[in-house]
């Protein structure tokens, strides 16, 4: 969990679209390279899902 946490506020603070979807669109291409990243060589057992949401409120 820490390290997604991490990846989600780095990805948060990287992420500059005004378009929420465009935004959304960042954060989650940025998680997945950081998931990437740390399964390197592994072989995946499961799919990877994710949802973005942006609060604006």
């Amino acid at each position: 969990m820490e390290g997604l946490e991490r990846a989600l506020s780095t990805a948060a603070t990287v992420a500059c679209s005004d378009d929420p979807n465009e935004y959304c669109r960042e954060i989650c291409v940025a998680v997945r390279d950081d998931v990437a990243r740390f399964a390197e060589g592994t072989e995946r057992s499961d799919d990877i899902t994710m949802l973005c949401i942006r609060f604006e409120g």
